[in-house]
């Protein structure tokens, strides 16, 4: 469910119900629930020379040269692949 939230006065967004803000305007008016038709896959990879290390730690991520996300549903359908900065992939094999 997306719960009913806020904007406390530092323009950040807080439950509603936990911080008492019943007197501010909610962002959204009433709770939704979210209807998936599949169930999201996530897996990142770290890319290394010839090495490809799959759930790396934080430690692992800060010194790989790149970083990859990839997304999948039940169905095998890419939802999103992901590659913030790093190095450039000479070969789309890699990924």
């Amino acid at each position: 469910e997306i719960p009913v939230v806020s904007l406390n006065d530092d323009g950040k967004i807080v439950l509603s119900e936990e911080q008492g803000l019943s007197d501010r305007e909610p962002v959204n008016k009433e709770k939704r629930k979210i209807n998936l038709s599949s169930i999201p896959f996530s897996l990142t990879c770290v890319l290394h020379k010839n090495y490809i290390l799959s759930d790396p730690t934080a430690e692992e991520e800060s010194i790989m040269d790149t970083i990859v996300t990839v997304v999948l549903d039940s169905s095998s359908q890419l939802v999103s692949l992901q590659k913030p900065g790093g190095t450039v992939l000479a070969y789309t094999s890699a990924i």
